[in-house]
C-alpha cells in the first residue's frame, strides 16, 4: 500500500474490528476494546481506541459505553426495564438495537444502532411505545 485512501481505511477498520472481536472474547483482563472515530492522511490513520471494563447488565453485543451505563441507571425511572438494553425494534422498515441513553438530550435521548453500525437517536415517546409490555 503506497497511500491510505477512504476505501483502505474502511478495510483496515474491518480487519482491526475482527482482531478486537477475538481479543475481547479471550482477554484475561475483563476488558472490551473498541475502535471509535478515525482520521487519516495519505500516510497514516489514527483510531480512537477505548478499553472498558465489562459491566454487569450490559449484553455482550452492546459496547460498554457511558450511554449504555446511563441507560442502566435511568431505565426504571423512564418506565423501561434494564433488560431492554440490547433489544431490537423496527423504525421505518429498518431494524435497530437499543444501545444507550443520553440524559442531557431533551429531544432524542435514546441511542440505537443500525445493522451497519451507525448510531441513531430516538425520541422518548417512540421508544416507550416500542417497548410497552
Amino acid at each position: 500500500m503506497k497511500q491510505i485512501t477512504k476505501t483502505a481505511a474502511k478495510t483496515i477498520r474491518h480487519e482491526l474490528n475482527a482482531i478486537l472481536e477475538q481479543y475481547n472474547k479471550e482477554n484475561k483482563h475483563g476488558l472490551t476494546v473498541t475502535l471509535g472515530d478515525a482520521s487519516y492522511t495519505e500516510n497514516s490513520i489514527t483510531f480512537k481506541t477505548t478499553a472498558a471494563v465489562k459491566i454487569e447488565g450490559i449484553p455482550a453485543e452492546i459496547e460498554p459505553t457511558k450511554k449504555a451505563l446511563d441507560f442502566l441507571n435511568y431505565a426504571e425511572l423512564l418506565g423501561l426495564n434494564k433488560s431492554d438494553l440490547g433489544r431490537k425494534f423496527i423504525s421505518n422498515g429498518r431494524e435497530f438495537t437499543l444501545c444507550g441513553y443520553k440524559p442531557r438530550s431533551t429531544k432524542r435521548p435514546f441511542v440505537a444502532k443500525a445493522p451497519d453500525g451507525q448510531d441513531y437517536v430516538f425520541e422518548r415517546e417512540f421508544i416507550l411505545n416500542q417497548f410497552k409490555a
